[in-house]
């Protein structure tokens, strides 16, 4: 079991005491960036290679990369002595503010009904520089999960203009 904590700007607290200024962009407009880190014993899976997404999310929204040393910093603190599986979250503000979170893995669900939901905003790569970026603004995600919902499932199924399968408003596809 992973202890819950969040780091913002440096900054350690509970995880539900963690708090962000309203006016922060990341709040006010949903601007910024985040990877989700799987934590395994305690260790953070292939984390290179997300904080080099990350680092891509950011430029593909028009934001500086974020300062390596010091997120590597905050993700060792908030590291430091977990034991067990869990989420790293990763996230980096368009004012620059660096959150940093462990939770306890995500609740799997044994079998879940998808409705497939048109994703217009989600274009194939190449053709809309941001559309392969991580980013905070979640708000087309969350109204197609909604109205799923609506229509009698668990959640949405992405679906593209061309009627490809994408992915679910909040977690990957894959099929073997």
């Amino acid at each position: 079991m992973v202890t819950q904590i969040a780091l913002v700007d440096g900054a350690s607290s509970p995880l539900e005491r963690a708090s962000l200024a309203i006016t922060d962009a990341g709040v006010a407009r949903g601007d910024g960036a985040f990877e989700t880190v799987g934590i395994w014993d305690g260790a953070p899976f292939r984390l290179d290679d997300h904080l080099e997404r990350l680092d891509r999310s950011l430029r593909s929204i028009g934001l500086p990369p974020a300062p390596s040393a010091v997120l590597r910093d905050d993700i060792a603190r908030v590291l430091d002595g977990q034991r067990g599986d869990g989420a790293l979250r990763l996230f980096v503000t368009a004012t620059g503010t660096r959150i940093v979170t462990v939770t306890e893995p995500p609740a799997r669900a044994t079998l879940r009904r998808l409705v497939s939901q048109p994703a217009p905003w989600i274009r194939p790569l190449g053709s809309y520089g941001p559309a392969s970026a991580k980013t905070m603004s979640y708000g087309p995600n969350m109204a197609a999960s909604r109205a799923a919902q609506a229509a009698g499932g668990d959640d949405a199924l992405l679906i593209s203009l061309e009627h490809l399968v994408l992915e679910g408003p909040t977690f990957t596809v894959l099929w073997i």
